[in-house]
């Protein structure tokens, strides 16, 4: 895989760009929490009334070489502005770590939920 692009976070996952497209980033579980996390965003945005946070475009891919049973999750590329206006920002954004946030087609999305419990009763 090339075109590590960062990680969303140091312990549980990492990204790269330009595998699965220019406009796709492909997260790499390597521990049981970054795969519950691949798992926990796909089911967002698969359901997207079951969270308060909307999240980019992403779903679980099989990629070859890589074992069965590893989540891989596909996600949409956003644009991260660099400078943003606070007062501009969504109620939500606070309720998403770290404010991982960006622009997908001109709407703010989450590109990383993690494990958090962010949705309606208490599941993301």
């Amino acid at each position: 895989m090339s075109g590590h692009r960062g990680n969303t976070d140091d312990r549980e996952r990492h990204e790269f760009g330009d595998t699965d497209g220019p406009d796709r980033v492909l997260k790499v579980p390597f521990t049981t929490v970054g795969v519950a996390a691949n798992q926990i965003e796909a089911a967002a945005a698969a359901d997207s009334s079951s969270t308060v946070v909307p999240i980019a475009p992403c779903q679980l891919v099989d990629h070859p070489g890589v074992p069965v049973d590893l989540p891989l999750l596909s996600m949409a590329r956003v644009h991260i502005p660099t400078v943003v206006d606070v007062d501009r920002l969504p109620e939500w954004a606070g309720e998403v770590d770290d404010r991982q946030l960006g622009l997908h087609e001109g709407r703010w999305v989450a590109y990383d939920l993690g494990d958090t419990t962010t949705a309606r009763g208490g599941r993301i």
